[in-house]
């Protein structure tokens, strides 16, 4: 018969979400921030230049990496290698926090069940503000999605922005690995 998830297990990294979700804030991100700008303020904008996703040229480039560390579940990946080195050092206890954050959110994003979207915080540097926007994430095609059998698999995200000059906008991204393709669709209130 079909396996069934053990409930208890995948019920916490999805509360995790729907927590840092409604509150707007991720209290261990910020945690880790403030410990670099105590500790090391170059690892802090380091961790600022290439954690956060900021609406300028770099916001694609930031949104992949944080994907492609999501996939891989691997918090060093998406902080860079100073931040993590200067908390391994300074502050284990507050990179131990982040890091389980971190996992949960990755079980999340990486469960197998596919067409079924799912929502990630990711965090976003508004002007001199840290907010957190919705990633949402959908996978496509693979072994498990019978509708699309011989499509390549992928992972769909949308994201949705409302900014002070541009107003409220859409970014809905396709990345199919094996076709070694990225497709980005920007729509827009305002034209």
């Amino acid at each position: 018969g079909p396996i069934v998830p053990d409930q208890t297990n995948s019920a916490l990294p999805r509360n995790l979400t729907q927590a840092i979700l409604q509150m707007g804030r991720w209290p261990a991100f910020d945690e880790t921030l403030r410990a670099l700008q105590e500790t090391s303020p170059g690892a802090a904008q380091q961790l600022v230049n290439v954690a956060f996703a900021r609406p300028d040229t770099a916001l694609a480039a930031n949104i992949l990496m944080f994907l492609g560390a999501l996939r891989g579940g691997e918090l060093r990946t998406w902080i860079g290698d100073a931040p993590h080195r200067v908390l391994q050092r300074a502050k284990p206890d507050v990179l131990g926090r982040i890091r389980e954050d971190f996992s949960k959110l990755s079980r999340v994003a990486n469960e197998p069940v596919s067409g079924d979207w799912r929502a990630v915080p990711m965090p976003f540097l508004n002007g001199s503000e840290v907010d957190l926007i919705r990633l949402f994430l959908q996978r496509k095609g693979g072994d498990e999605d019978e509708k699309n059998i011989g499509s390549s698999p992928g992972i769909r995200f949308v994201i949705e922005l409302d900014l002070s000059r541009l107003g409220r906008f859409q970014l809905d991204g396709l990345i199919l690995k094996r076709d070694k393709r990225f497709d980005l669709i920007v729509r827009s209130e305002d034209r």
